[in-house]
């Protein structure tokens, strides 16, 4: 998904740091959402949500998107897709692998 976007902003003629802003813009509302899902259906389980460890989960998950995330702009300012297209290939394969063993 976020590759594509870039790809999209960088056609329309957007900086390879401003089609990666971007691209991680567009993914807030779909995470965010997810989330929300989520909390509403554990208020509907039976079983009571551990909300100390999701809280925690949740904060561990965004202090590593910054620095993920800055870590990509840094590098995209100094240099190119190249490494973030290594990596989408990595794990794109991983995943139909993963897929294909039935994990």
């Amino acid at each position: 998904r976020s590759g594509v976007t870039m790809v999209v902003g960088l056609t329309l003629g957007m900086t390879r740091e401003s089609a990666a802003r971007f691209s991680m813009m567009l993914a807030t509302p779909a995470i965010a959402g997810a989330g929300l899902l989520f909390a509403l259906d554990s208020l509907d389980a039976t079983d009571k949500p551990d909300w100390v460890a999701a809280l925690l989960g949740a904060v561990i998950s965004g202090i590593t998107a910054y620095f993920a995330i800055a870590g990509l702009m840094k590098l995209l300012r100094n240099g190119s897709f190249r490494p973030f297209i290594a990596y989408c290939g990595v794990v794109g394969v991983a995943v139909v692998i993963a897929q294909v063993a039935g994990a």
